[in-house]
């Protein structure tokens, strides 16, 4: 604690997330994502190190928080397009690459008068492979919430805005969709 409303904290630690036996075995047709998929059978553990930065301050009325983390994984398990059909599925099979995740978030949330909080949320977070620089699949784009909330005794009604940028960084694997809220 640089002074006392405010409280810096740094993390360092290591990950290991063995296969699924679904990334392992599959193999079949999957119709929630209109594919056919296929296990790798000799796929490795995942393997990471991550470090990540905050920031929080807090008064008796607001709060706030800045967060940035960067996560190195080996062995990153995936799933990719082969280019072929089965049953006139795309045919998808999981496999690895060592991987680069970083990004951030921020946060804040004000007592703005005795019965009404206001809150907001912006988050982001970039993948790549390391051997290439290429986009990992599947990274969700640019994101932010809105919130308000009315509070009053043992009751309460808020409402949220999920809003969501265009994802401007695809792998090969991806389709893009526009922004949305």
């Amino acid at each position: 604690r640089p002074v006392p409303r405010l409280a810096l904290a740094v993390n360092a630690g290591r990950a290991w997330r063995a296969p699924t036996l679904f990334e392992l075995l599959t193999n079949g047709p999957h119709p929630g994502e209109a594919r056919f998929e296929i296990g790798t059978v000799d796929l490795r553990p995942e393997s990471g190190f991550n470090l990540d930065l905050s920031l929080r301050w807090q008064s008796d009325r607001a709060r706030a928080e800045v967060a940035g983390f960067r996560n190195r994984i080996g062995d990153y398990i995936h799933i990719a397009p082969t280019g072929a059909t089965q049953d006139s599925l795309p045919v998808y099979r999981y496999q690895q690459a060592g991987a680069l995740l970083w990004g951030g978030e921020a946060s804040f949330e004000i007592q703005a008068a005795a019965a009404i909080a206001l809150s907001g949320r912006i988050d982001y977070v970039r993948g790549e492979r390391t051997s290439d620089g290429q986009a990992l699949p599947q990274i969700p784009p640019l994101r932010a919430k809105l919130g308000g909330e009315w509070r009053r005794g043992g009751a309460s009604a808020g409402v949220d805005i999920d809003l969501v940028a265009r994802q401007r960084r695809l792998s090969a694997f991806d389709l893009g969709t526009a922004g949305y809220g």
